[in-house]
C-alpha cells in the first residue's frame, strides 16, 4: 500500500465519473459532487502527561491532560480503509502528541511561566516527551471516524510520519462504504489538483 500512499500524497486522485443525475457546471463542482460521499471526519482523543527530559518535571497533575482533535479524511477502499493526515494520529511531537504539549503550555502560561508560546512549543519539541501514566509509556489515543451519522472506531493500518509524507491509513470495521479510488502510478507533473476537506487540525480542550 506504500506506493498508493505516495500517490495520495501527491494529490493524484483517479478521475471519477460523476453520477448521471448530477449536472454541476464547473469541473470543481463535478469533483466535489463525486467525492463528497467519501469524505469523512477523523476524531482523536488524547490523554497523557508531558515530561521535560532535562529537568524531569512532569506536567498534567494527577489526572493528565485530555484533548481532542479532528482532521479531514477520505474513504479510499469500500472495505473500511480511510486516508488522513499522519499528524492527526501520530503520537510524536510533530503529530497528536503536540496537542498535549499545547495543553502543558496553556497551563504554564496561566501560571506565568511562559512568556512566548512559540518558543515554549519549540522547547517541548526539543526536550519534551509525551507519555502515559508511567514514565516512557504510550499516551492513550482513541480514534473514531465519523461516517455520516455513524461514528466508527478506527485503528492505524499504515502510517508515514509527518516528516516522511504525512499520510496515514486507518481501518474501520465497516464495509461497502462510498470510496474514492487513487492512482497506482504517479501523476504527471502539472496535473491539476483539487484539495477537498480542510487543512490543519482542530483542537478542543
Amino acid at each position: 500500500m506504500t506506493g498508493r500512499l505516495a500517490a495520495l500524497c501527491a494529490g493524484a486522485f483517479l478521475a471519477l465519473q460523476a453520477p448521471a443525475a448530477a449536472a454541476p457546471s464547473e469541473p470543481q463542482e463535478v469533483a466535489f459532487a463525486v467525492a463528497r460521499p467519501a469524505l469523512v471526519s477523523v476524531e482523536v482523543r488524547w490523554h497523557g502527561w508531558v515530561r521535560d527530559r532535562r529537568t524531569g518535571e512532569v506536567f498534567g497533575g494527577t489526572t493528565g491532560y485530555d484533548r481532542t482533535a479532528s482532521c479531514g479524511g477520505a474513504v479510499i477502499n469500500p472495505d473500511g480503509y480511510v486516508a488522513t493526515a499522519s499528524h492527526c494520529v501520530h503520537t510524536g511531537a510533530d503529530g497528536g502528541g503536540g496537542v498535549l504539549f499545547d495543553a502543558a503550555i496553556e497551563e504554564l502560561a496561566k501560571a506565568g511561566r511562559v512568556g512566548d508560546p512559540v518558543k515554549a512549543k519549540q522547547a517541548f519539541a526539543d526536550h519534551g516527551v509525551t507519555e502515559g501514566a508511567t514514565p516512557d509509556s504510550l499516551v492513550d489515543r482513541e480514534i473514531q471516524v465519523r461516517l455520516g451519522d455513524d461514528l466508527a472506531p478506527a485503528t492505524v493500518a499504515n502510517l508515514v510520519t509527518p516528516a516522511g509524507g504525512d499520510v496515514a491509513v486507518l481501518k474501520v470495521p465497516r464495509d461497502r462504504l462510498p470510496a474514492m479510488a487513487i492512482r497506482d502510478d504517479p501523476a504527471p507533473v502539472g496535473t491539476p489538483v483539487l484539495a477537498l476537506g480542510y487543512p490543519g487540525t482542530a483542537h478542543d480542550g
